[in-house]
């Protein structure tokens, strides 16, 4: 049986490997077609706030204790 903590650590593994594909599709992209300047301020500025926010997620998902039943 799947714990809850076990789902939010696959699917914030999952949302990070979504992120890398995004970012890999963005690159090409940058590189095939002229874009202006604040496409690249804006491809950074978005990175940099989901991989900060990764790095507390992360953390705060690895210091949580799992679910523990009660008696009865």
């Amino acid at each position: 049986m799947t714990r809850a903590d076990a789902f939010c650590k696959a699917g914030f593994w999952v949302q990070l490997v979504l992120l890398v594909l995004v970012d890999w599709g963005t690159l090409a992209a940058f590189r095939r077609y002229p874009v202006p300047v604040y496409h690249y301020v804006g491809f950074a500025v978005v990175n940099l706030v989901l991989l900060s926010t990764t790095f507390v997620i992360w953390s705060w998902l690895r210091d949580a204790q799992p679910y523990q039943r009660g008696p009865g």
